[in-house]
Formats: structure tokens, sequence, C-alpha cells
């Protein structure tokens, strides 16, 4: 996983899928920071956050991703144990106990 400034106030950070081809990832944060504030969590290339959204728009809208498709707030408003552990070279993301509010 690679952190690029890639000018302007622009922060992201990507991941090699295969040679050449990479994609928008990071575990522990958004993927992708503007200097105007807007944040933007992917995960292994799609828009993906638990809890909270996915997208942090600089005016204060928010917008609910998971897995790459687009959700409803209460969706990502659940009770549940997160860790993240290596496994075959890989960051993973284990959830468990999942509950509903």
């Amino acid at each position: 996983m690679f952190e690029l400034n890639v000018g302007i106030g622009i922060k992201i950070w990507i991941k090699e899928k295969e040679p050449k081809k990479w994609f928008f990832h990071r575990v522990k944060g958004p993927a992708i920071e503007q200097a105007d504030g807007k944040k933007i969590w992917y995960l292994n290339g799609e828009k993906h956050r638990i809890p909270g959204p996915a997208v942090e728009h600089s005016n204060g809208d928010k917008d609910w991703w998971v897995h790459g498709f687009p959700t409803s707030s209460e969706r990502s408003n659940c009770k549940y144990d997160i860790s993240i552990k290596e496994h075959n070279g890989e960051e993973v993301i284990f959830i468990s106990n999942w509950e509903a509010k």
C-alpha cells in the first residue's frame, strides 16, 4: 500500500491488485483526503466504511457506502466487534457479534 501526495493538497492511498493495476485502499482512515476537507473511505477499490459515512463532503453532507453499495445511515449504526488481522499477507477486517440497534 502506498500513500501519495498528488499535489494541490490531495493525498491518496492505493494498493496494487496485480502488476500495473491499482485501486484505492486504506484500512484505518480515508483513502482520499482533499484539500477542501472532503474525505472518501475505500476498501479494496470499493467505497466502504463501517461505522460511519464513507464520504464526508466539505459542506458537511455525508454518504454511507458498504462494500461499494450505497446504504442509509441506519445500516451503519450497528453494534459489532471489529479487528484487523493479517491473512495471507493481506490486512483483513474481521467483524463479529453483529447486532442492529
